[in-house]
C-alpha cells in the first residue's frame, strides 16, 4: 500500500518520513494528515511561502497557515490559522512547523 501512496504524493521530501510511520497509523488517517499538511503548505508555487523550507524540507510558517487555512476548513479565517500556528509552535512566533511536528500534533 505504501507504493500506491508514493505514486499519489508529488512531494518527494515526505516519502522517507512516510515510510517510518506507515506501520503505526492506519492508511486513511495517515493520508488525511499528510494531505492537510500539503494543502496548508501550498499545492502551487503561488500558495507557498518562499521561506517555508529548512534545507529543502517543507515546513509550515505563519503565512502558510493564515493564507491557506480556507482550503482546509472551507472558510477564510486567518485568526484560526494564527491560533493553530501558535499552538503548534508552542506559543513562539516565527516558528517553523515540520511534518513530524504536524503528525505528532494529530496523533
Amino acid at each position: 500500500m505504501i507504493a500506491e501512496e508514493k505514486q499519489k504524493i508529488k512531494f518527494p521530501q515526505f516519502n522517507n518520513q512516510l515510510d517510518r510511520i506507515k506501520d503505526n497509523v492506519p492508511y486513511q488517517i495517515r493520508h488525511f494528515i499528510l494531505n492537510t499538511f500539503m494543502t496548508l503548505w501550498g499545492r502551487t508555487p503561488a500558495e507557498q511561502d518562499p521561506q517555508a523550507s529548512i534545507d529543502g524540507m517543507a515546513v509550515l510558517t505563519e503565512r502558510n497557515l493564515t493564507q491557506n487555512i480556507h482550503h482546509v476548513i472551507g472558510a477564510n479565517c486567518p485568526y484560526f490559522g494564527k491560533m493553530l500556528y501558535l499552538q503548534l509552535g508552542n506559543g513562539y512566533d516565527q516558528a517553523k512547523i515540520t511534518w513530524i511536528q504536524w503528525y505528532k500534533f494529530f496523533s
